[in-house]
């Protein structure tokens, strides 16, 4: 098996002009119906709706099926006449590969690769209009139309055949669920204007929370971060008393599985879907590869699903007349079970996300809160207070790249000290205040997932504001601001800082990577409710003294940690991303953006520090020897010497952290990992 760390190129920064499809990325393109525009024509926190239709005129979309002249549309009907004459299981195979290759691929920036392999299997002259959509910036393979396509493949196929599609005819059904799903995201007809953009808001925030990247070249380093460590400092003796030794502890504690031993499966899973071009589990895998009986048992209970199940689950969907973009319990359950024993992945990128992502945490809470809600509330506790530790240690490392020293990381324990007084009670304070100069950053972490109904395209804009007013607006960016006010009133001249009147306070929200997520609708619907909250500091309208709060998603934080590390200035950089103004004054932006889309604009190519690097490094190597331990114990007694020493020279043949840029695919040596009783008899 070809074992080869983890890519370090950074992902792929597609800029992506707001409504329009980043390509294979982003939404389903949503044409704006121009029913006007907001705002007074000065910065009064409204949004010109005209600004935000205007940025996707001539912008790469999504192809749709009227733009490929050759080929004819595909309605429900006559797919549903497709599928019942297809295969189940080999379609499905086919589909997930596509997927598996097309989400493999972008850490690479290879996606176009794969779009121009699958065309050349689809005869002229749809082939030739396809690729000529590509050229242009088109997406072609979008994960929308697959994910749609792989639930109607397991709701219709005939489950016991073993025909396949062609390509032709699959590449009608990819652009026919093209045009559905532009049409599904349409605003409704005759709306007006603030319906139309409660809609639209709904649909990209359902469709950024599906459709998010997270390959194991980010989870990884994420995942080492969490878990293999000890509790925080923050986290009270009381507490730790009640908890296992650290977090990889706590969930085998809850689990029964050695948590090495279940993101073992994920790098077996990963290398084998990389590089050998796996498309499914066959039941014997999980002897061949000495796999632990109790993983083995976690994943089929907990992450897989039956045929039959998923049937039933995609057919209450459609009669409940759910949401295109249900995806909860196929993210939780990525594997499809078929009938003897092989998994099939509905979309590789979700086992990865299953594995090494946010699930890992959700899951082990609901299960530990089912028996112990007292212990389930100190293992969130715990949980938040590394969340707000490791944002504290990047903010720590910003600080290290300044040479200069006039970087400065002022922590909340610190603040209360110097305000506190014996006559009154202080207000909220924000974990961190980040100095440089006349620049202040205010920081405060919040693991606060995307709750459910957003993500699944169940919820309504009322809730949508609900969730900002309580969990943003009236808490989070009034602590922020209390704290402005606190260094605005009370002074602040130590540790190599000072508040003047010439500084000037950006002030910021941490979520985690599955919290809301940063898309230019949702920082809209943000941006406009926390407006009012600061136009008491910034009465002169020619200086912004306090900016409209904001939220960064962790990876966010994670790209400002890799620029500081280049020598970018972040401290200007955000000044300049929340200088907004209506008219454009001043080289300001005219329209609230993400950061991530900010940053794609001026810095495509913005990777993860060294340290988080090395942190995602760290942890694929020490899974390599979990693995190799794993199947040096499970062969002969014999052989296990000579299996230990050829997987020591396979090791001095891959590339090492520090010369990994030095190495290439062409240097990889192939390694088989099995139970040896049978290749060495």
């Amino acid at each position: 098996m070809h074992l080869v760390p983890a890519a370090t190129r950074p992902e792929r920064r597609v800029q992506s002009g707001g409504w329009a499809s980043v390509k294979g990325v982003g939404a389903i393109a949503v044409k704006v119906i121009r029913t006007g525009t907001v705002g007074t024509g000065r910065n009064d926190g409204r949004v010109n709706f005209d600004q935000i239709a205007r940025m996707d005129d001539g912008a790469p979309r999504v192809a749709r099926i009227d733009d490929v002249p050759a080929l004819f549309y595909l309605g429900i009907e006559a797919r549903r006449e497709l599928w019942g004459h297809v295969g189940l299981v080999p379609t499905l195979e086919w589909l997930s590969r596509i997927f598996a290759d097309l989400d493999l691929s972008r850490m690479t920036n290879s996606d176009d690769e794969v779009v121009l392999a699958f065309l050349s299997e689809v005869s002229e002259p749809a082939s030739a209009q396809t690729t000529g959509l590509l050229a242009h910036g088109n997406a072609v393979l979008h994960p929308m139309p697959l994910f749609l396509a792989i639930k109607e493949v397991i709701a219709w196929a005939d489950v016991d055949g073993d025909a396949v599609p062609t390509s032709d005819e699959l590449l009608a059904v990819f652009l026919s669920l093209s045009a559905e799903a532009h049409e599904a995201a349409m605003p409704t007809e005759g709306a007006g204007f603030d319906q139309v953009l409660a809609e639209m808001t709904l649909t990209r925030l359902t469709q950024t929370a599906l459709l998010y990247p997270e390959p194991l070249e980010l989870l990884s380093a994420s995942t080492e971060g969490i878990w293999y460590r000890g509790w925080s400092d923050r986290t009270s003796a009381k507490v730790k008393r009640s908890l296992a030794k650290r977090p990889a502890a706590q969930w085998a504690e809850i689990t029964g599985v050695d948590l090495d031993d279940f993101l073992s499966l994920g790098w077996l899973f990963y290398n084998l879907w990389k590089h050998e071009g796996f498309t499914c589990i066959e039941p014997e895998f999980f002897a061949q590869y000495a796999v632990a009986p109790e993983a083995v048992d976690f994943l089929m209970d907990h992450c897989t699903v039956s045929i039959a199940e998923l049937r039933t689950q995609l057919a209450q969907e459609r009669s409940e007349n759910a949401s295109l973009w249900t995806r909860y319990k196929l993210q939780q359950t990525p594997f499809v079970r078929i009938d003897d024993g092989t998994l099939l992945p509905m979309r590789f990128q979700y086992v990865i996300q299953r594995i090494f992502g946010d699930h890992l945490y959700l899951e082990t809470e609901h299960m530990l809160r089912a028996t112990d809600s007292k212990k389930a509330d100190h293992y969130a506790e715990a949980m938040r207070n590394i969340f707000e530790e490791r944002v504290g240690e990047v903010l720590r490392r910003i600080c290290t790249y300044d040479e200069s020293g006039e970087t400065v990381l002022v922590e909340e324990a610190e603040m209360k000290r110097v305000w506190r007084t014996n006559k009154s009670t202080l207000p909220k304070i924000c974990d961190f205040a980040l100095f440089r100069g006349h620049g202040c950053i205010l920081i405060d972490a919040n693991m606060r997932n995307l709750p459910q109904p957003f993500a699944e395209g169940e919820a309504t804009i009322e809730s949508l504001q609900l969730e900002i007013e309580q969990r943003f607006t009236t808490t989070k960016f009034r602590q922020l601001l209390s704290t402005v006010e606190l260094f605005m009133n009370r002074g602040w001249n130590r540790l190599r800082t000072a508040v003047t009147g010439r500084t000037r306070f950006v002030p910021i929200v941490v979520v985690p990577d599955a919290g809301i997520p940063g898309d230019i609708a949702v920082e809209n619907a943000v941006y406009t409710r926390a407006f009012g909250l600061v136009v008491k500091y910034n009465e002169n309208p020619n200086i912004t003294k306090v900016h409209v709060p904001a939220i960064l998603t962790w990876r966010d934080l994670l790209r400002l940690d890799g620029l500081a590390e280049r020598g970018v200035d972040i401290f200007v950089l955000l000044k300049r991303w929340r200088d907004i103004d209506a008219l454009g004054r001043f080289g300001r932006e005219q329209l609230p953006v993400p950061l991530s889309e900010f940053l794609d604009r001026r810095y495509p190519d913005s990777p993860m520090s060294q340290r988080e690097h090395r942190r995602g490094w760290d942890l694929f190597e020490h899974l390599r020897s979990h693995v190799e331990q794993h199947a040096i114990a499970a062969a002969p007694a014999a052989l296990r010497q000579t299996l230990a020493a050829e997987f020591a020279h396979q090791r001095r043949q891959l590339p090492t952290f520090d010369n990994r840029h030095e190495f290439t695919e062409r240097d990889g040596r192939a390694m088989r990992i099995t139970n040896s009783s049978s290749d060495c008899d």
